[in-house]
């Protein structure tokens, strides 16, 4: 510590693996470095292991230290955004995250969920421009080759994404029935698709986007026809091409 501040450097001391350290040793160390000119202090949870709760009571304690601490939680257990927001939330100055959550074995704690957690949960102004979370996240995804996980939180494809008739519904009469946040905050676009389990009000919805108007005998065998076609596998926006077909299916059949 002493020889990086005598090189000019700002220097953050980091416990490794500090989770499973004695804490009243882990205490002591951070006061020498302080001591020894340590601008601030960083807490590893190195394998995972902490819980919300703990996580809490650790940086209530560590906040009287007098410096600046971080948090570096990884995600073995899939508790690193928690344990992030945790901290933040007891005590913590900054956080480490990481664009999608990647980092080592199961990975780190993900910028967008800890970045949406505070500023959707919390209602925490974090200064990031949320509106590009999306698509930063993509250029990361393509720039590392590291698909996401397609129910990944905030930017997995399903994310926003609805099939289940009565979510669309619900939906179409106030998008807060079955949405945490305007996908727009993310720079994102709700998506509806058609499947087994789409209903009538996700079928009506196409139709409009299509212009296309039908009876009610109509309605309901193109309801009939897309679930078969979803039991079958078939699932895909409301607005693909391929739908077209089955819309122009039932209309010219006879109700």
């Amino acid at each position: 510590t002493e020889y990086a501040k005598d090189h000019g450097l700002v220097v953050e001391l980091s416990g490794e693996d500090a989770s499973r350290a004695d804490q009243d040793y882990l205490a002591r160390l951070y006061r020498a470095g302080i001591e020894a000119g340590a601008d601030r202090l960083a807490f590893c949870d190195t394998v995972g292991v902490l819980v919300p709760e703990v996580t809490g009571q650790i940086f209530s304690r560590l906040g009287k230290l007098g410096v600046p601490i971080s948090i570096h939680c990884h995600n073995d257990f899939g508790m690193a955004t928690a344990n992030t927001v945790a901290a933040l939330r007891s005590g913590a100055a900054q956080a480490h995250v990481t664009v999608n959550g990647i980092g080592e074995r199961a990975g780190n704690a993900s910028l967008e969920e800890v970045v949406m957690s505070l500023e959707s949960l919390y209602k925490i102004d974090t200064g990031i421009k949320c509106q590009d979370i999306y698509q930063l996240s993509r250029l990361v995804s393509r720039l590392t080759g590291l698909p996401m996980a397609p129910n990944k939180a905030i930017v997995g494809e399903n994310a926003f994404t609805h099939e289940a008739g009565i979510h669309v519904h619900g939906l179409l009469a106030d998008t807060a029935t079955y949405e945490p946040m305007h996908p727009e905050t993310v720079g994102r676009k709700r998506r509806i698709v058609l499947g087994k389990h789409a209903g009538r009000a996700s079928v009506e919805l196409a139709l409009r986007e299509f212009g296309m108007t039908v009876s009610e005998g109509q309605l309901a065998q193109i309801v009939a026809r897309v679930k078969e076609l979803g039991d079958k596998g078939k699932r895909g926006s409301t607005a693909a091409r391929g739908w077209r077909r089955v819309w122009e299916w039932g209309r010219w059949t006879r109700p």
